[in-house]
């Protein structure tokens, strides 16, 4: 099984990241090939940037380079995105911010949950299973992928939903009322919605949207900023979460202070395109390096 599994990851490496991605560069350059509406949740889409390997799986990114001759490679990546927006959302609609409080304090509760669950093996396993049932999870994948029995399985998602964070039952009971009787929702912001039946996309399709909606105004602020003081460094890719600037070298202290005072300012943005402020504090990380890959935190 194990070699059959190794057979499958090498011919997708092969296939998709090299022998792929090799029949769409022209005169030496790859143009990513963005959509805006091939996706129901609103992500952007490209057949090859967003499915990236990850790093720990694939050096391929290390063939991704800047333009310039000694350029870099900037990446915005958001912080823990998609778990401040469902902490956020769990705020709108309930009117209660425990979650939210806790996420933007620093306090660990991956590790708080660790304490609390002693068939844990780790912090990485409490964390999964964290995140699986914050985002509506019920026993299921935590059954099916982390090795809970369902005994466990019900301890942990009533400890994280009933006596933790009450606030995450009165939201999946919002969103599954919505799905069953409207068979539509839609993000309170920014009134993006979706026509789904299904109780996990009702779930997630709202945060997801808004999401790439961040992406999507800071691309357009990180643009507008670049092109108003002339520099050449621009915008050349969109990853998930994150945004990538191919600096000219010569101009890369002056875009990183410009970008980090951008981002800084993101609640403003925010403002402009939809007349309201979130109540979260959104950060970044920023690294750079020569490649993709081997890139260093600013």
């Amino acid at each position: 099984a194990k070699l059959l599994l190794g057979l499958r990851e090498a011919n997708k490496q092969l296939g998709t990241y090299i022998e792929g991605f090799r029949k769409k560069i022209h005169n030496g350059i790859y143009y990513p090939d963005y959509s805006l509406i091939s996706t129901v949740t609103g992500r952007l889409s490209e057949h090859f940037i967003q499915v990236l390997p990850r790093k720990e799986t694939s050096g391929f990114k290390k063939c991704i380079i800047s333009k310039f001759e000694g350029g870099y490679l900037l990446e915005i990546d958001w912080s823990r995105l998609e778990a401040l927006l469902q902490a956020e959302m769990v705020w709108i609609i309930t009117g209660k911010h425990k979650l939210a409080d806790d996420l933007q304090s620093g306090f660990d509760i991956h590790d708080e949950t660790l304490k609390r669950f002693s068939f844990l093996p780790d912090r990485t396993r409490a964390k999964n299973a964290n995140f699986s049932t914050i985002f509506g999870g019920r026993g299921y994948m935590l059954v099916q992928e982390y090795g809970f029995t369902w005994p466990q399985a019900n301890e942990f998602v009533n400890d994280l939903t009933v006596v933790r964070y009450p606030e995450l039952s009165e939201l999946f009971s919002v969103v599954g009322a919505r799905v069953i009787n409207t068979g539509y929702v839609d993000h309170p912001y920014t009134k993006r919605g979706r026509h789904t039946t299904n109780y996990n996309e009702g779930l997630n399709a709202p945060i997801q949207g808004i999401g790439t909606d961040f992406n999507k105004i800071m691309t357009i602020a990180i643009h507008n900023e670049l092109q108003f003081y002339d520099y050449e460094s621009h915008i050349c890719a969109e990853v998930h979460d994150s945004i990538i600037v191919d600096v000219k070298p010569e101009e890369k202290e002056e875009v990183i202070l410009h970008i980090k005072n951008l981002y800084a300012g993101f609640k403003e943005e925010f403002y402009r395109w939809f007349n309201i402020v979130p109540k979260i504090n959104y950060t970044v990380e920023m690294k750079i390096g020569k490649n993709l890959f081997d890139m260093e935190k600013i």
